[in-house]
């Protein structure tokens, strides 16, 4: 019976392969399936999740040669349980399952536009609250590049599926939106790029300026705006 060894990123084992037997240690959760035939394997197939993910491969002949076949059982994904019928599927998701019921974007007016399930328009870019800070970003060279930082605001709300009509049980998230103007962080300059955009959630109790200097410190970001502090008193006029 032979057997093929892979090695992992750190060198652990990430495959064990045999002739009846595929074993994946690192991929734990929850599955009972059977397979009437494996992926482009013509022998049926049974998989096992847990401590690990497991693949027992049936000495049978299922003339099946493919990249899917039916299936039948149950596994657990995305907070829900998944019945696998033959060709279809069936999900029962969990009680604390959420769902999400809109995002809403700060305006000028300092009203909020939701985006929503029934309200899908875009809105006027011309009306939306923005903040623009010129910052400046220290590369590996020790040379300091410019940076605009757009800001705006942005919230988003789920619910509980099983209580999604009762608002008292929502959970809302409050956030800073910082769109920049060239990426900055570890992948700066490489194939894989730096970072050109994140989000930074309000905790609570925190001021528009707290978050925002929150921000700065964890980005490395450095303000070179002279207008900076009007910008931001500006804000509680």
């Amino acid at each position: 019976m032979g057997k093929i060894f892979r090695l992992g990123q750190y060198g652990e084992p990430k495959e064990y392969k045999f002739k009846w037997l595929t074993y994946y240690p690192f991929i734990c959760g929850f599955a009972l399936i059977y397979e009437k035939a494996g992926y482009f394997d013509k022998r049926p197939c049974i998989q096992i999740k847990l401590i690990g993910l497991l693949f027992i491969h049936l000495p049978l002949d299922s003339k099946i040669y493919s990249h899917k076949s039916p299936k039948y059982g149950i596994y657990y994904h995305d907070n829900g349980l998944w019945f696998c019928i033959g060709e279809k599927i069936r999900v029962v998701y969990m009680f604390w399952d959420k769902t999400w019921i809109r995002t809403s974007y700060l305006m000028i007016d300092n009203t909020w536009f939701n985006n929503n399930k029934t309200n899908r328009d875009d809105y006027d870019m011309n009306s939306l609250w923005k903040l623009v800070i010129k910052y400046k970003y220290k590369i590996e060279n020790g040379n300091s590049i410019d940076v605009d930082a757009v800001i705006t605001v942005e919230e988003r709300e789920w619910r509980y599926k099983i209580i999604k009509w009762l608002k008292f049980f929502s959970i809302i998230h409050k956030d800073l939106s910082v769109s920049l103007s060239t990426d900055i962080g570890k992948g700066r300059g490489s194939y894989k790029g730096g970072t050109t955009g994140f989000s930074v959630k309000y905790e609570k109790g925190e001021t528009f300026q707290q978050v925002l200097e929150r921000m700065e410190k964890k980005y490395g970001l450095y303000s070179i705006d002279k207008e900076r502090m009007k910008k931001i008193e500006a804000i509680y006029e």
